[in-house]
């Protein structure tokens, strides 16, 4: 009897530590992902909550198309790794989840241009996160949140719009599984709050706050408030900084000193350029300054050298703005020793966050995804930093092009096909690595179709074509 009952103790322990398991452990493959063309995630272990910012408007149906990437005039200063995507592609945003989480990220922020109407660029950017984000096969292995942003208002919202937004919030967003929530408080960030207190003032930003927390309670939620955009400290800042569980800083240009690095191009237009040392140098002096002040609220923020030269081309910009830098000597030691000069700061806080600036911002430069000239050079930055595993490992990405560039890779569900353009030959022979599951795929190189059929047999067409069809490692031949 006592052999029974020892064995019976036994078998609630080990379904106990399963049922734990289960509960905690990351999702397994399945059946309907053996021909899908992602493979499916390895992700790493952190002790760090790392939470990376989106733009998502790539390619939104409304007025940024996939062929040019072009925003008002500015030319994006990156090539991404899986081409001009379009933010509303599931398949694109299952590559960037693994990405992501191979790398120790945890949750991506969706920047939240929200308005009480149906323009434009609000639709197009809730549109994509429900289009692609949200409809992701691999949405499981990470969480996101959405951080408001008041430029859809010109920066000048009425206490009401953002009563309003955090309403919508609640009835469309925080329910979700996959939303980030820490003791059952849903994060949500805020941006632009230095321009609401010169369009307005300090009482009126933190009287806006106290409403949007009051409607938030009314529907259920108890929100976690964290001011993303602090610039330098002042009082203003530090006032309102009050009204938030938490604050980060985020100023990727600061420390340039106009004079030495100011210089003129050759149609007199204003350009500086300026160490990325010497931002890296004011971000740890200032997360000093901040965390001094805050103590557990600060949170600390991360970002590679930015690269601002594709706003210079913009005809609007006339004029100079002391955020235009391009960051020079950005190397991946450099933003390894901002990541570990963070570290400290994190852990002061329960929750040890981390916030990334940011993970497709190609317009200002400042992308950690993975790109043709930074390789995943940045993401291994953050991984070397953060993660406690092993610092080898393999990266994947979709298509492995060393001459060519990626114009769009695009998954046809229907099809069950793999849609792949390729440009940028000058006569060069290379070999075309493509992960495409079992699938076939419908391959563009230099505006010449190449048939299916004609690729699985090894047709030569611009370039040798090194195809491989299974969903694993792919190497050039």
């Amino acid at each position: 009897m006592i052999k029974s009952v020892q064995f019976l103790f036994f078998l609630f322990i080990l379904t106990s530590i399963y049922l734990l398991h289960a509960a905690t452990a990351f999702p397994t493959s399945n059946d309907d992902n053996q021909d899908y063309p992602v493979p499916q995630p390895i992700p790493v272990n952190s002790a760090y909550l790392i939470g990376t910012f989106t733009c998502n408007f790539w390619y939104s149906d409304k007025g940024f198309p996939y062929h040019t990437w072009i925003m008002g005039g500015i030319r994006c200063t990156y090539w991404p790794l899986l081409g001009k995507y379009y933010s509303g592609d599931p398949y694109a945003w299952d590559w960037q989840i693994k990405w992501a989480s191979e790398h120790g990220i945890n949750f991506f922020i969706f920047y939240w241009y929200w308005r009480d109407d149906s323009s434009e660029p609000w639709m197009s950017f809730r549109d994509n996160l429900i289009k692609g984000f949200l409809s992701a096969r691999y949405i499981n292995y990470t969480k996101f949140a959405l951080c408001i942003s008041t430029e859809a208002y010109g920066n000048r919202p009425t206490q009401e719009n953002l009563v309003d937004c955090v309403d919508d919030m609640c009835h469309n967003y925080l329910s979700h599984s996959s939303y980030l929530k820490i003791n059952n408080k849903p994060i949500v960030f805020m941006i632009n709050t230095g321009s609401l207190i010169e369009n307005y003032n300090v009482e009126w930003v933190i009287d806006s706050i106290t409403n949007m927390r009051e409607d938030a309670m009314v529907n259920g939620y108890n929100l976690t408030l964290i001011n993303a955009g602090m610039g330098n400290y002042d009082n203003k800042q530090y006032n309102i900084s009050k009204a938030f569980d938490g604050c980060a800083f985020a100023d990727g240009w600061a420390g340039a000193f106009y004079k030495p690095f100011l210089s003129y191009n050759t149609e007199g237009k204003p350009i500086m350029t300026a160490p990325y040392e010497l931002m890296v140098d004011g971000w740890l002096s200032i997360a000093n300054i901040w965390s001094n002040l805050l103590g557990h609220r600060y949170v600390p923020s991360i970002m590679p050298a930015p690269n601002n030269s594709g706003w210079y081309s913009c005809p609007s910009k006339t004029g100079f703005e002391n955020w235009l830098c391009i960051r020079t000597n950005g190397t991946q030691r450099e933003f390894e020793r901002l990541c570990e000069g963070m570290k400290k700061y994190a852990d002061y806080r329960a929750d040890k966050m981390i916030l990334v600036w940011s993970w497709d911002e190609f317009g200002e430069g400042a992308s950690i995804q993975p790109s043709k000239e930074y390789g995943f050079s940045r993401l291994d930055a953050i991984r070397n930093t953060y993660v406690n595993c092993n610092r080898s490992h393999t990266d994947q990405c979709p298509v492995i092009c060393p001459v060519g560039n990626v114009e769009y890779i695009s998954w046809d569900d229907q099809n069950k096909r793999l849609d792949v353009e390729i440009s940028g030959f000058n006569g060069e022979s290379t070999n075309i690595a493509i992960i495409s599951g079992a699938c076939p795929v419908n391959l563009m190189i230099q505006g010449i179709r190449i048939p299916g059929e004609d690729l699985y047999n090894g047709t030569h067409i611009i370039a040798p074509i090194t195809f491989k069809n299974k969903m694993e490692e792919v190497t050039l031949i």
